[in-house]
């Protein structure tokens, strides 16, 4: 499916969708008017009647009573409609908007680059117009964190990867179940700040009770409730005198005395009782999901499927637990509840009992849910790219990259020129030279993203891309900084001692380096000098990568080492104007552009000198 078809399917669904929501608002409307006009029609035909025929009166109460429960009903169950709809609308839109790269219509992510990673900032891996923001689809941090620690990992595992890809291939095509997760994922979301809040269950887990004492407090109640109840008997059968009375206020006394032990606990449990009816929902798709042939998924979600671990099982448990421990927000209800029965104590040793059942396998469940939402997003990516394939990621090392028309996947279609690229093993470094603007600096993103994205285990903007594992390191945005006193020069080479620092680990993974315009902070012959010793000591490194540069004296290298091959971006000028091809090309850069942009521009140069 091509990416316009893709467009063309979400905007037929909106018009959709767009129509029921309408129809079900005026609906909405209508039902709002049947809920008032029977109320005020019930309260005023019974005024009316009840002087005259006080049973009928009654009745029609009664009749009034039951219509207007039944439309309230029917209004919630149409609202949940329109609320799930309006929430479907919302997740097309969005998507539509990624499609398009429309950042206006994308949710901001709160995650901002680490400045001090290896290649996060410079390869625009996450922040405000970033690879992690276009593909983010969590409704939890943590899962947003996931997505950004697999885009930016330092030091890639082959097996987790393919690992990765595997799952994210077969969620890809289970379309229906991915938007049926993230729609249920999304509805389940109610803080302002548009995350669950998980930490809020993490917390109810990880709080302890006295267990000991709460089990010893139960015992002695229950004896106090049983003594009480016989007594209750003997009184009413006229056996004994009231004595209940005492036992009663006995009974109330001991539960008051005691109510700290399991008060914590079951005020905790009402107050989470929603975001637990949340994740029974969610999970119970992941529980009863049938995977069909997909084992590498039904193994993923193993943790899910297990009968004596089923969400479904601890979940229900505990919602009821939870339901009737809520008597207490009857005041009178729960003071009679507990002076004949050790209602509180009873209800919160048995949350105790499954919290503590729960304790190994619920950390399980939101670990894989947080990863689920990494593969939602990554296979998400996938679908609204069709034209991006999977990568091969290889074990072979004779060849560093191969690629086939690959793209920056952050450029729009319109704007996006894609490259056939090829990097052998037996290269230590490329020197890429080219004119101003020519795209340099846009190609070693170019490699960089798509590098990333193949070891998330995401599809890649190419028709094809094979590549080992590598460690990405780069130098390409470096700015100075006042606040720390370092001149542009000096943080570049800060940035640089880092990656020698790097490929100084004992690791059997190669370097990957990008670095773009090196030196530029300097002048030009301590520009070149530095350049082409940083340059020669790389290629006696367990290291591979592009440097760019406007040093066209630096392309001489290759002669002098077979490890540095030449590769260039150039321009021509048409009808006085700048024109780019963005192709990568074999070779030094034969034209520069400095003085042509100059003089277009109207400075006074002189192309004679």
């Amino acid at each position: 499916m091509k990416k316009n078809k893709i467009t063309l399917q979400y905007e037929r669904q909106l018009k959709y969708l767009n129509r029921k929501i309408g129809e079900w608002e005026k609906e909405n409307e209508k039902y709002s008017l049947w809920r008032f006009l029977v109320f005020v029609a019930g309260i005023v035909a019974t005024l009316i009647i009840f002087p005259y025929q006080r049973l009928v009166a009654i009745s029609v109460f009664v009749l009034a009573i039951v219509t207007f429960i039944f439309l309230v009903r029917q209004h919630l169950k149409l609202r949940k409609k329109i609320e799930k709809y309006l929430q479907a609308k919302k997740l097309k839109e969005i998507n539509l908007a990624r499609i398009n790269l429309d950042w206006e219509k994308i949710p901001e992510t709160v995650i901002n680059p680490d400045l001090k990673h290896p290649f996060e900032n410079d390869l625009d891996l996450s922040g405000k117009y970033s690879l992690h923001r276009l593909i983010d689809l969590s409704v939890t941090r943590e899962g947003s964190e996931v997505l950004r620690k697999w885009l930016s990992e330092r030091q890639p595992q082959y097996a987790e990867v393919k690992k990765r890809q595997d799952l994210v291939r077969e969620l890809t095509d289970l379309r229906v179940f991915s938007e049926k997760l993230l729609l249920e994922a999304n509805l389940s979301i109610k803080s302002k700040a548009g995350k669950w809040e998980t930490q809020k269950l993490q917390n109810w887990l990880a709080g302890d009770l006295q267990e000991n004492k709460l089990r010893g407090v139960f015992r002695i109640s229950q004896m106090l409730a049983l003594f009480n109840l016989v007594m209750i008997a003997s009184s009413f059968s006229g056996l004994t005198p009231s004595y209940w009375k005492y036992t009663l206020v006995a009974n109330l006394f001991w539960f008051f005395l005691n109510d700290r032990y399991s008060k914590p606990l079951l005020i905790e449990t009402i107050n989470i009782e929603l975001e637990l009816e949340r994740i029974k929902k969610l999970f119970g798709i992941l529980e009863k999901f049938d995977f069909g042939h997909r084992e590498k998924l039904k193994h993923f979600f193993h943790n899910f499927r297990s009968p004596e671990n089923s969400p479904s099982f601890f979940l229900k448990k505990i919602k009821v637990l939870a339901g009737r421990a809520g008597i207490r927000m009857n005041p009178a209800i729960w003071l009679i509840f507990n002076a004949l029965f050790p209602w509180d104590f009873y209800h919160a040793l048995s949350l105790l009992n499954y919290k503590q059942k729960m304790k190994d396998i619920f950390p399980l469940w939101l670990n894989d849910w947080f990863e689920t939402e990494a593969l939602l997003a990554l296979s998400n990516f996938g679908f609204i790219n069709p034209e991006y394939n999977f990568p091969e990621i290889t074990k072979e090392t004779e060849t560093i990259i191969s690629a086939q028309k690959i793209g920056h996947p952050l450029l729009t279609m319109e704007k996006k020129v894609c490259n056939d690229f090829e990097f052998q093993a037996e290269t230590g470094t490329m020197i890429i030279t080219g004119s101003n603007m020519a795209g340099k600096s846009t190609f070693l993103r170019t490699l960089g993203l798509n590098i990333a994205l193949a070891y998330a285990g995401a599809k890649v903007n190419a028709d094809q891309l094979k590549i080992p594992i590598l460690r990405l390191f780069s130098c390409i945005r470096v700015s100075d900084s006042v606040t720390d006193g370092l001149s542009y020069f000096y943080a570049e080479v800060k940035r640089l001692k880092k990656m020698l620092i790097e490929l100084e680990l004992n690791s059997p993974i190669p370097l990957f380096f990008l670095i773009d315009e090196i030196f530029k902070g300097t002048n030009n012959r301590e520009r070149l000098i530095g350049s082409r010793a940083l340059i020669m000591a790389l290629s006696e490194k367990n290291c591979h990568g592009l440097v760019t540069t406007h040093d066209l004296e630096l392309t001489a290298l290759a002669e002098e080492n077979l490890k540095i091959i030449n590769y260039h971006f150039r321009e021509d000028v048409i009808a006085n104007k700048m024109v780019f091809d963005y192709k990568i090309r074999k070779g030094p850069c034969p034209t520069t552009n400095a003085l042509r942009i100059m003089k277009i521009e109207g400075l006074p140069v002189d192309f004679t000198e």
